[in-house]
């Protein structure tokens, strides 16, 4: 499959942006959430054609899984273009209140401007966005402090849009996860994949894999060292990668090294982290 065939764009996807478009005139803040392993790849340019004066929180989701080094420069090149920008890990009830802290002064700036115009307090209102698998389920529902949206590890879960009160002083409308309808560069489109934004179905496994084995023996090679216990000379070749693999972890079939499952077990550990954190993007890429 060449490289420019890469594309997913599902009919709800459509939809939503549609809504979007809609809706973005009656929010105050647009909230991204950004892949920190990919908060290049993984922003969505959409959102400035559409929403150009909205203030705008990025918050690198993920940290957890990212190569800190790496995220940090790429939350101060965000930062350096007037967007508010926070890393996260959303499984950690403790970044809520950052989140909360990063809002609070729109909030203020919306009481002060409805006292002028002799209007009572309403609450700020956000949109949500980012693209599948990125966590926007897990924020709602971190920041309700209970279970209001379906959270999954499965890109497309969420397909309709629902408003969602947080307190007296926020409310969020969550959207599908959207991605752009067309990747003028297709490696950011390989890069989604390989952290699983877009469906295995899209894309062969051993594409995938093939640019997860590049990727790690270019950027992170002593992953690949430690984790399978192979030899510097063993990076050399995809085949002796993932037959050190297979043979480090017992994977045979018929008696012979099972390549395919080494690759399967290979991509797997990768977008789990097991391997190691890591960041895909670099800032030349913008």
């Amino acid at each position: 499959m060449p490289i420019n065939s890469i594309h997913w764009f599902p009919g709800h996807m459509a939809k939503a942006l549609r809504e979007v478009e809609a809706k973005v005139k009656y929010i105050d803040v647009i909230i991204e959430l950004l892949d920190a392993r990919a908060p290049n790849s993984s922003l969505n340019p959409y959102l400035n054609k559409i929403s150009p004066q909205k203030p705008r929180l990025i918050i690198l989701a993920k940290k957890d899984l990212a190569d800190e080094k790496k995220a940090q420069k790429w939350l101060r090149f965000y930062q350096a273009q007037g967007y508010r920008v926070l890393m996260s890990n959303l499984q950690d009830r403790t970044s809520k209140k950052d989140i909360l802290n990063a809002l609070q002064p729109l909030y203020e700036a919306k009481m002060v401007k409805s006292a002028k115009r002799g209007l009572k307090p309403q609450p700020l209102r956000a949109l949500i966005v980012g693209i599948p698998n990125v966590g926007k389920s897990t924020l709602i529902n971190l920041l309700v402090g209970h279970k209001s949206a379906k959270a999954a590890n499965k890109p497309g879960l969420t397909r309709g849009q629902q408003w969602v009160k947080v307190g007296s002083q926020l409310e969020l409308i969550d959207t599908p996860g959207i991605l752009p309808a067309n990747y003028e560069n297709q490696l950011v489109a390989l890069r989604l994949s390989m952290i699983g934004t877009i469906p295995e179905t899209i894309l062969p496994n051993d594409r995938i894999q093939t640019a997860i084995i590049d990727f790690l023996v270019k950027t992170y090679p002593q992953y690949l060292i430690d984790r399978y216990d192979l030899k510097q000379q063993q990076l050399i070749s995809h085949e002796d990668i993932l037959s050190g693999i297979a043979e480090r972890r017992g994977l045979l079939i018929s008696g012979e090294l099972n390549l395919i499952e080494a690759g399967n077990l290979l991509q797997k550990e990768f977008r789990s982290g097991i391997l190691g954190p890591l960041v895909l993007d670099e800032i030349e890429d913008a």
